[in-house]
């Protein structure tokens, strides 16, 4: 599972003969997104979602800001949901639920502001790389809404994306954007200069 950065862009993980597989993610629904909270478990196209972890106090995962057509998007939920740790998805059966985790929600202000933030010691060892690499998908709205994903480190300082520059440690920090033509989330990329998904 090398190599994710903003590479499964609205993407699901399916597990079919004993490897992983991408398919296509359901679209945020047109109609606008509400701030009513989500539930905690679900069940959606073969991925089934621990409870999640409500912490408002931890390191700063990820951090920006959701925008439409360059304007701020207030009350947007942002979820940040973990996927499980190579080891555990090679172990994984065919057609079995891979078990993904809610593990950071933040609702966006009247700026489009949001922070999520989690505690490193929250966070259960299955879905943690032996290297301290997490699988991290933004969602927006829900588990259903559009998504990306992208590698976060554990560091001495908090959280970081795996491509950081060397010895910086810093969070995704990004500006969120649906794709009204595709149902895709664009990322702006403001933390890094790495490719923009």
């Amino acid at each position: 599972m090398n190599g994710l950065d903003g590479e499964w862009k609205g993407r699901r993980m399916r597990v079919v003969l004993g490897t992983v597989v991408m398919g296509a993610a359901v679209a945020l629904a047109a109609g606008g997104c509400s701030a009513e909270p989500q539930p905690a478990t679900s069940a959606v196209k073969g991925v089934v979602t621990a409870p999640a972890v409500s912490k408002e106090t931890g390191d700063t995962l990820a951090q920006g800001k959701v925008v439409d057509k360059g304007h701020p998007r207030a009350s947007v939920p942002v979820l940040a949901v973990a996927w499980p740790k190579s080891e555990v998805l090679d172990k994984i059966a065919e057609g079995a639920d891979v078990p993904t985790a809610v593990v950071a929600r933040a609702t966006t202000d009247a700026n489009g502001l949001f922070q999520l933030r989690l505690k490193p010691s929250d966070l259960d060892p299955v879905y943690v790389e032996d290297g301290g690499d997490v699988q991290i998908e933004l969602f927006l709205q829900n588990q259903d809404g559009p998504s990306w994903q992208f590698t976060a480190t554990r560091g001495d300082k908090g959280w970081s994306t795996a491509d950081a520059e060397p010895g910086k440690e810093r969070p995704l920090k990004a500006e969120l954007e649906l794709d009204p033509a595709s149902g895709e989330l664009k990322v702006r990329r403001l933390d890094t200069t790495a490719a923009q998904g």
